[in-house]
C-alpha cells in the first residue's frame, strides 16, 4: 500500500527513503552543532582562566616588587635595589596561593619566569596555564600565557 501526502497525490517517500531526513539531521547535528556547543561552553572557561592567571601574575609581580626590596641596602645608601632571591621566593609564594584551587578547576598553572630590571626597579612575572577543553580527543590542551610587571618606588619624607 502506497502512502500519499496530504498536500499532493504523490507518494510521500520512495521505497527505502523513509527516515533519510532524520539521518541527515543527525549528521548535521553531530558535525556542526555539537562542536559549536562545546565552543560555547569552553569560551567562558577560557576567559575566566585568563583573568585568574592575570590576577595571579599581577599579585606575584607586586609581591616580588614590594617584599623583594633590599631594605638594608636602601637604608645605608638611599638607592633602591631588589634581592633576586627574595623577589623569586615572594613571587612564587604568592602565585602558588593565588592558584591553589587549580586542581578543582582542572587547569595546570606554571610560573615560568621572574625577572628583575635593575634600572627600572621593576619585577616582571611570566606565567602560563594549560586547560583541556570539552573535546579532548580532537584538540590538544590550550595554553594561556600572561605577563605582569610591577615597579618599586620608595620615598622618604625628611
Amino acid at each position: 500500500m502506497t502512502k500519499y501526502s496530504a498536500i499532493s497525490a504523490q507518494p510521500s517517500a520512495r521505497p527505502g527513503e523513509q527516515g533519510a531526513t532524520l539521518a541527515f539531521l543527525a549528521i548535521i547535528f553531530a558535525t556542526i552543532f555539537l562542536p559549536l556547543m562545546a565552543i560555547a561552553a569552553d569560551l567562558p572557561r577560557l576567559i575566566w582562566l585568563r583573568s585568574q592567571m592575570q590576577a595571579a601574575a599581577d599579585a606575584a609581580a607586586e609581591a616580588g616588587a614590594v617584599y623583594g626590596v633590599d631594605v638594608d641596602y636602601w637604608q645605608s645608601t638611599g638607592n633602591l635595589r631588589h634581592s633576586p632571591g627574595a623577589v623569586n621566593a615572594w613571587a612564587h609564594r604568592v602565585f602558588a596561593e593565588q592558584v591553589a584551587n587549580a586542581n578543582l578547576r582542572q587547569y595546570t598553572p606554571t610560573l615560568t619566569g621572574v625577572s628583575v630590571q635593575a634600572g627600572d626597579n621593576a619585577v616582571t612575572v611570566i606565567a602560563e596555564a594549560q586547560i583541556r577543553i570539552l573535546i579532548p580527543a580532537i584538540t590538544p590542551p590550550i595554553t594561556i600565557h600572561v605577563t605582569s610587571t610591577s615597579q618599586s618606588r620608595i620615598g622618604a619624607n625628611r
